[in-house]
């Protein structure tokens, strides 16, 4: 929370006034993180069939090569607790 709270520019504890707490922090940036991936995939795969789908998912391999680091945030981390209780909603 420190790193975030410094590229924003503000003091740790303050993230709290507009947060609950850390996991309600973790969801904004997760669902702002899907939302760009939707996003920079939207439009591809259109065409359908194999070849939409293999357009497609080249494209997402593009977006984990080009952002490597925000992929294994979205993709690739969280504990098991942490997965189950987004399968719940």
């Amino acid at each position: 929370m420190r790193k975030l709270a410094g590229r924003l520019g503000c003091a740790p504890m303050s993230l709290y006034s507009y947060f609950a707490d850390k996991q309600a922090i973790l969801r904004a940036l997760a669902t702002q993180g899907f939302e760009r991936v939707a996003t920079d995939l939207a439009g591809t795969g259109r065409q359908g069939g194999v070849d939409g789908l293999r357009e497609l998912m080249l494209a997402f391999v593009r977006y984990a090569q080009d952002d490597p680091v925000h992929y294994r945030a979205l993709f690739m981390s969280g504990s098991p607790a942490d997965k189950a209780d987004c399968r719940t909603r």
